[in-house]
């Protein structure tokens, strides 16, 4: 029994000094604050870091500009600007993102949906899971929207978009690779890029549509004029032969299979020289003239 209780005694103590609390007083840092003039839009460098000795979370101010930098290692840091912007290397976020103002970053990661109140310039990818709702959204790299993207200005993606639902682009949708879009695509503006969508619905576009490389669509580029818009809006095939004068019966002659075979036939020059004539120039022609040629019938 005493070696039963030791054991147990044992293992209450080994819990205790698990759980224990950590232990911050020997781990306590003062950060410092550098205010210093390093010229306008300038950042501190990696030898300015390695002379002065900064560290993890200190802070440098940039008298020139307000900008305020937050150290995390040589050459990362968190930018804070006079006006309030934000610039993170990677910006990576559980739940939702709202900005009010804009944001700027290498890459950003919101698993519910991304709203910038301005603008939102990413040097890198963009995945949202959820939606993504902005005035002007710019991705260098990619952009994955996992449902909707409202854009009240411009779009524009260097690398590839991904819209699993309907993206919504107020002024203009750019994309230099390819645009994958799982909905409608609705601009406003123009559309510059190749296209490659499950249901691009042409008449939701209010200016021209310029593709410089397209799926199903001419390499060299189209742009669509105003009856080319109507057209694509027909509401079904006879609305398009409305459009176009090519209504059978009142524009152009139904099928059929004896002018098929008069079509082939080709006639020669005597045939074609008797149906200008008349009955007696033609028994003329024909050799065939009562009393000179032919006996009359009697």
């Amino acid at each position: 029994m005493k070696k039963l209780i030791g054991i147990i005694t044992i293992a209450l103590l080994a819990m205790v000094w698990t759980c224990r609390a950590v232990d911050y007083n020997n781990h306590f840092y003062n950060q410092r604050v550098y205010r210093v003039a390093l010229g306008s839009g300038t950042a501190p460098s990696a030898s300015e870091l390695a002379t002065v000795g900064l560290h993890n979370g200190d802070f440098v101010l940039n008298t020139d500009d307000d900008v305020l930098y937050i150290m995390h290692a040589t050459n990362v840091y968190t930018k804070i600007a006079s006006d309030g912007t934000l610039t993170l290397e990677a910006l990576a976020i559980d739940g939702n993102a709202v900005v009010t103002g804009s944001i700027t970053g290498q890459n950003v990661t919101a698993k519910d949906s991304l709203t910038v109140g301005t603008n939102a310039t990413i040097g890198g990818n963009a995945v949202v899971t959820g939606a993504v709702t902005g005035q002007n959204v710019t991705a260098k790299n990619g952009l994955t929207v996992g449902t909707n993207a409202t854009v009240g200005g411009t779009l524009g993606v260097t690398g590839v978009a991904t819209f699993t639902a309907t993206p919504v682009c107020r002024n203009g949708l750019t994309v230099q690779t390819n645009a994958t879009i799982g909905g409608t695509l609705i601009v406003t503006g123009a559309i510059t890029g190749p296209i490659n969508a499950a249901n691009l619905t042409a008449g939701t576009v209010a200016s021209a549509i310029s593709i410089a490389n397209a799926t199903n669509l001419p390499t060299s580029g189209l742009v669509l004029n105003a009856n080319s818009k109507s057209l694509l809006d027909a509401a079904d095939y006879a609305a398009m032969k409305v459009l176009l004068d090519l209504e059978i019966g009142s524009d152009v002659q139904a099928y059929d299979a004896d002018l098929t075979t008069w079509a082939g036939i080709t006639p020669s020059a005597n045939a074609q020289a008797l149906l200008l004539l008349t009955y007696a120039a033609m028994r003329t022609n024909l050799g065939l003239v009562v009393g000179t040629d032919v006996q009359a019938y009697d």
